[in-house]
């Protein structure tokens, strides 16, 4: 006999895996009662009676009944048929039960069934009673992933019924604001969204349909869904993918690579700890972490070898001997130190020693904060009075100028240095205050969806 749910997401549990063939009995029986039978369809009466006592605007329409909570008739909903088997792999496993006689304007049963990760919608004869005993006897369980992230607690106050009853407003054209996401609390709409994500996996429901009212949900939030995003980049990134989201998905994804180091500690893969994203996205994640290292590496290197140009009587020539401009040499030097100092704490968490031309208070301790600190040049480190301590103010006249006039001309090249560093690709604001770098572009053979496509 043909197995009533070949066409879904469910299988039977593992427990009761040796009685797949009792339960093919028990379901013919089940649905032998309802071919022309007059048993009573009790389930039906009763969610018709505590539906039709719902405010209007409730689902209640449409010749399939589906029951989201065994308990409590009165979340049981009516869907257009055509609009739930156009979006979900439904209609076959329905077929079976389609040949007898409507109840109460009903020709076909649903529910929500399934204790372990995410329970999906099961097809069920019109006579179905779960007070019988055979009904009792049979027991589903979803076989696709579980996502603990989702599953709801006790002070989450929702429960996948309420979750299933969004998913069934959405997939029946229902404006997006009418669909039940909240627009108050971006916590709960996250949660409210990321179950939406995985019932439309569970019910190969495709993600497009679906995503567009998803994403205008978020979009009332503003600027603070992208503050958010930086405060749970991860699940955020795997959202985005999910929603095939460029904005979300690209947020996302320049926090990790910027944050790479903090976030995953100073290695070359990703722990295990954080598999919710795909290992193609980790891949690209670390790949774009080590080629943003490369780059720092690089810009670290000019920092720490800089020289400054002299022009004298119309030749220019670099300051590398203490007889061509001792005073521009003994800067070049103290400059470079500057730069080596900050370099070795940030890439090896060498110690940095308060002195005369840095005490570390001014963010220069941080990698972007570093970065940031040499782009806005001018006074904001290595101010002339500290350089001139060095010599203990002992330098006059052209000296004096000398030193005014190369110190300048580092600063400026070192800005020019690190201004790829410390441009910003977020949409947030308040990038000029985080500890990593957001300078990364985020290119299409980033975005998943797209690099599979182009192949």
């Amino acid at each position: 006999m043909e197995d009533t749910t070949s066409d879904m997401d469910v299988t039977l549990s593992p427990t009761l895996a040796a009685k797949e063939a009792e339960l093919e009995d028990v379901e013919t029986q089940l649905a032998h009662m309802s071919y022309g039978s007059r048993t009573p369809a009790t389930w039906i009466s009763k969610a018709l009676d505590e539906l039709h006592s719902q405010p209007k605007g409730h689902l209640d329409v449409g010749i399939v009944l589906i029951i989201l909570d065994i308990n409590d008739f009165s979340k049981a909903c009516r869907v257009h048929a055509y609009n739930l088997f156009a979006h979900t792999r439904l209609r076959k496993a329905c077929e079976k039960f389609a040949l007898r006689p409507p109840h109460q304007g009903i020709e076909n049963l649903l529910v929500l069934e399934g204790k372990d990760g995410i329970p999906v919608l099961v097809p069920r004869p019109l006579s179905y009673d779960i007070t019988s005993a055979s009904a009792r006897s049979i027991s589903y369980a979803e076989t696709t992933r579980a996502i603990d992230e989702v599953q709801p607690g006790p002070n989450q106050g929702e429960s996948w019924s309420r979750y299933y009853d969004i998913f069934l407003r959405i997939i029946s054209g229902r404006d997006s604001k009418s669909i039940g996401i909240s627009r108050d609390n971006l916590d709960v709409a996250l949660r409210q969204i990321t179950a939406l994500v995985d019932i439309a996996n569970a019910h190969h429901c495709d993600i497009s349909m679906i995503a567009e009212k998803l994403m205008v949900t978020f979009h009332v939030y503003g600027g603070r869904l992208y503050t958010a995003v930086g405060q749970d980049p991860i699940r955020w990134c795997k959202l985005g993918m999910d929603l095939q989201d460029e904005p979300l998905y690209k947020e996302a994804f320049i926090h990790l690579v910027g944050a790479y180091d903090s976030i995953y500690g100073k290695t070359t893969e990703l722990p295990s700890q954080h598999n919710i994203l795909p290992l193609n996205v980790q891949g690209m994640i670390a790949a774009e972490a080590r080629e943003l290292k490369d780059k720092r590496m690089n810009i670290d290197l000019l920092l720490q070898s800089m020289s400054v140009l002299r022009t004298t009587k119309g030749k220019t020539a670099f300051v590398s001997h203490y007889d061509d401009d001792p005073a521009a040499y003994d800067l070049v030097n103290l400059f470079r130190d500057y730069m080596t100092d900050h370099i070795r704490h940030l890439r090896w968490d060498a110690p940095l020693v308060p002195t005369y031309l840095c005490s570390h208070t001014e963010g220069c301790n941080t990698v972007a904060g570093f970065y940031r600190l040499l782009s806005r040049g001018k006074h904001a480190y290595m101010r002339y009075e500290d350089v001139m301590k060095h010599w203990n103010m002992g330098l006059e006249g052209d000296d004096a100028e000398t030193v005014k006039s190369t110190l300048k001309k580092l600063k400026e090249t070192a800005k020019k240095y690190v201004q790829p560093l410390v441009v910003s690709h977020l949409q947030a604001s308040g990038s000029e205050e985080l500890h990593y770098l957001t300078c990364v572009k985020v290119e299409a053979e980033d975005y998943p969806w797209l690099a599979e496509g182009s192949t």
